[in-house]
């Protein structure tokens, strides 16, 4: 019975019963007044996914049986085709996460990040803002490099999460920390059209435009260095206790660059193979995944990774990402989307101008903060959008708009992919996510209006 309780996620305790109960008001209340026109079907799995939301965001129920629950409901209430609701693990993405996680720990095990990178990182980052810098530096200099997003995040946060375990930083320093690198993953992403060819190809695709590398970053980049600014520092303001006037010193006192043995450049060389078919996967064609798993097989042969490794695959998390994955399919198929975006038709202003622009950042975002799925989000909003829109906007800019609205900013860690595989890994507390969230969200507006249609109305896009 305590196995089955610690499954769970249930605890003996008064104040457990308490908050179990006042999850409850809320979704019964759906089912009750069936609000937005919701007919009893979609008002279950409205209520269904709310309780999820509020088991997952208040560790109410632990995450596999919350996560089961919210996929049971919408295979019970026939949401969508079971095909989309178990989309994730029907995906590539889902075989790359698994993949990208084990040949990680070959990295990791191989030693070159102690020999090659950490000796570095203690030489350049004395401090915690530097940590930080140090960060969004090698996802930017890995865009091209670790070209698949998620094996860029992954192996990105698994070298800062070894680099900072070295450290004699306080424990709550190296969450937020860990947290930055999460954040800021999905910050650099919005700058370049190939820093994620997942989500930044959907939203052209979605918008139904042809937008080449260098027209995104003649549009995006200058503007998301300028609000990648503001969000750093928003960063340090909110965490200074954790950041402030700290220094990073290594546990031991010598860090030297020490030389590679003959299967360490070896290693390196099946390593620095699997990158290069990752950067030309457009030109040999040849899958991200395949190419994961040979490299993955390599190492293993040569017994750098090893069969305990195959168990740094989270199971918790993927099936997590598997219920989250699924919210957006099931809410689009029911039609609870459709009811939902249909009531705000009226808030949209006549004319085209600033106050234009911040109702459709305002709708993609209530909308992203229902669907949770980005990708899902731009599939529901924009073509919507584009209709509202004619005449008025380009769809180009709404593109733009569109991704800035919803790639970073989240209340709750479902609401990003990225910051939900950290939170789930336990690299941070999800009250993080809504403290930094929250302060984000005026943010978004802000940086639309005073900073990226500014430079548009520069450059001549209307």
């Amino acid at each position: 019975m305590q196995k089955i309780m610690k499954f769970l996620g249930v605890e003996k305790s008064k104040k457990w019963g308490l908050k179990f109960l006042a999850a409850l008001p809320a979704p019964i209340l759906i089912v009750w007044l069936q609000p937005f026109g919701l007919d009893q079907r979609q008002s279950l799995l409205v209520a269904a996914l709310l309780l999820t939301l509020v088991w997952w965001s208040a560790g109410i129920v632990a995450k596999i049986p919350a996560s089961i629950f919210l996929l049971l409901s919408f295979v019970s209430l026939e949401a969508a085709p079971l095909r989309t609701v178990f989309s994730f693990p029907l995906s590539e993405t889902f075989f790359q996460i698994i993949l990208t996680y084990i040949f990680s720990r070959g990295i990791v095990n191989s030693g070159l990040i102690e020999k090659l990178i950490e000796p570095r990182l203690f030489r350049w980052c004395k401090t915690p803002v530097k940590v930080m810098a140090a960060i969004v530096i090698l996802y930017i200099l890995t865009i091209y490099i670790i070209p698949q997003p998620l094996a860029r995040l992954i192996i990105i946060t698994n070298i800062m999460d070894a680099f900072l375990k070295e450290t004699d930083l306080p424990e709550e320093s190296r969450a937020v920390l860990m947290f930055t690198g999460f954040t800021f993953y999905t910050v650099v992403n919005i700058a370049l059209l190939d820093a994620d060819i997942i989500m930044n190809s959907a939203a052209v695709a979605f918008g139904g435009q042809n937008i080449s590398n260098l027209q995104w970053a003649k549009y995006m980049l200058v503007p998301s260095a300028v609000y990648g600014g503001l969000i750093f520092g928003l960063h340090i303001l909110l965490f200074k206790k954790q950041l402030w006037g700290l220094k990073v010193k290594s546990k031991s006192d010598f860090h030297p660059a020490r030389q590679l043995s003959g299967k360490e450049k070896l290693v390196m060389a099946v390593i620095g193979i699997t990158v290069l078919f990752w950067m030309t996967s457009a030109v040999h064609g040849i899958s991200p995944v395949l190419v994961t798993a040979i490299g993955t097989a390599v190492l293993f042969l040569m017994q750098v990774i090893k069969p305990k490794d195959f168990l740094a695959v989270d199971v918790s998390t993927l099936i997590f990402l598997t219920a989250a994955f699924s919210i957006g399919g099931a809410m689009k198929g029911s039609g609870v989307a459709d009811k939902i975006f249909g009531q705000i038709h009226f808030i949209f202003p006549s004319d085209f101008g600033i106050t234009y622009l911040l109702v459709i950042t305002l709708v993609a975002m209530i909308m992203h903060m229902i669907l949770g799925s980005n990708v899902t989000t731009l599939s529901v909003v924009t073509p919507g959008l584009l209709v509202l829109s004619e005449g008025l906007m380009s769809g180009q800019m709404l593109v733009y708009i569109l991704i800035v609205a919803v790639s970073f900013h989240a209340i709750l860690p479902f609401h990003n992919v990225s910051i939900m595989i950290g939170s789930s890994k336990g690299y941070y507390p999800s009250n993080y996510v809504s403290k930094l969230g929250l302060a984000v969200t005026p943010l978004v507006f802000l940086a639309i209006a005073g900073i990226y249609y500014p430079w548009w109305r520069l450059l001549g896009l209307k």
